[in-house]
């Protein structure tokens, strides 16, 4: 049985994203604490301009971070405009482990040469590698798994439904389901 660590991240390498909407974490429905919600962020009482969140943290490595507001939403802007790498990352009030949905709204400004990836950490190493969204406009698995094209200025909600006590996670991609019980 796997168990995910605590912190999530999002590793940037020169592309320019936002990350908007809802960011939530919640248990499954078919677990035993079914729709318990862990974590939810909307970014709606950050200040426009911004360039930290609380609870989270952003290793910019010289790139551009700051809260910005489109048709009254606000969204996190990251914007890789150098060679260096960058993290937004989040610690989860508990370890999950059963079933647990991780969803996210994200739109990308540009496909950058290099892929985009999201990811759990455990606090003792096994990192877990979900996703990545490549430079060519796709969205694959960690294993190259293909799951959806992406197109730029778009933004698209991403639901993983994560089964620790399998090692599966199935993946929706614009409430359509792309991957179901991929290991």
């Amino acid at each position: 049985m796997l168990k995910y660590g605590k912190r999530f991240i999002s590793s940037l390498l020169v592309v320019a994203m936002l990350i908007s909407g809802l960011t939530t974490v919640a248990f499954a429905e078919e677990s035993s604490q079914a729709d318990k919600v862990v974590m939810t962020e909307d970014f709606q009482s950050c200040d426009v301009g911004a360039s930290t969140v609380k609870g989270y943290s952003c290793v910019t490595k010289g790139n551009e971070w700051k809260i910005k507001e489109e048709d009254g939403n606000k969204f996190y802007a990251m914007t890789v405009n150098t060679s260096s790498d960058a993290y937004f990352n989040g610690t989860l009030p508990e370890v999950l482990g059963g079933k647990f949905v991780f969803q996210f709204d994200i739109r990308f400004l540009d496909y950058g040469p290099v892929e985009k990836l999201l990811y759990f950490a455990a606090d003792g190493g096994g990192d877990i590698f979900t996703i990545k969204f490549n430079a060519d406009g796709t969205m694959t698995t960690n294993d190259g798994t293909f799951i959806a094209n992406y197109a730029l200025n778009k933004f698209y909600t991403v639901t993983l439904e994560m089964d620790a006590d399998k090692d599966t996670m199935s993946v929706k991609f614009n409430n359509k389901w792309r991957r179901l019980n991929h290991p």
